[in-house]
């Protein structure tokens, strides 16, 4: 567990035992090793960002290439330190409830917006008056 708690990772660990990293999984997944593990994880993952850390502390200073490279490994421990440990983790998961527990009563509402842009005549009106409008001018020839 004090591997764990220090940031390496379960491939890492299993490859020093000689064993499949499958194996080591179902062991620490067994219910007497569960919640140690867990715990250990939760742990870990203050040491993947310190990790993360001195990666850009070493890059400072470096040419650019350097520094973006750091940090992306920064990041990429940071990514790593979220799994472990929700904490650390950027999602926020907001659940609404109704009354009682139960869900949220919604009523679905249609609104109509007209707008008032001074065009108070209706299109009947508007073809009547264009029809009119044809009507004088062809006796008017």
């Amino acid at each position: 567990m004090d591997r764990i708690r220090a940031g390496e990772t379960n491939r890492d660990i299993a490859k020093k035992l000689n064993i499949h990293p499958a194996t080591l999984c179902r062991y620490l997944n067994e219910d007497a090793h569960a919640q140690q593990y867990d715990r250990a994880k939760a742990d870990s993952a203050e040491a993947l960002l310190d990790c993360g850390m001195e990666a850009l502390e070493q890059a400072r200073g470096g040419d650019a290439t350097e520094v973006q490279r750091a940090r992306a490994v920064a990041q990429e421990y940071a990514r790593r330190a979220a799994i472990r440990n929700l904490r650390y983790s950027d999602k926020r998961a907001l659940e609404l409830t109704g009354p009682n527990g139960g869900p949220v009563q919604t009523q679905p509402q249609v609104v109509v917006y007209l707008p008032d842009n001074g065009r108070d005549r209706t299109n009947s009106d508007k073809l009547s008056r264009s029809e009119s409008d044809l009507t004088d001018t062809a006796g008017s020839d």
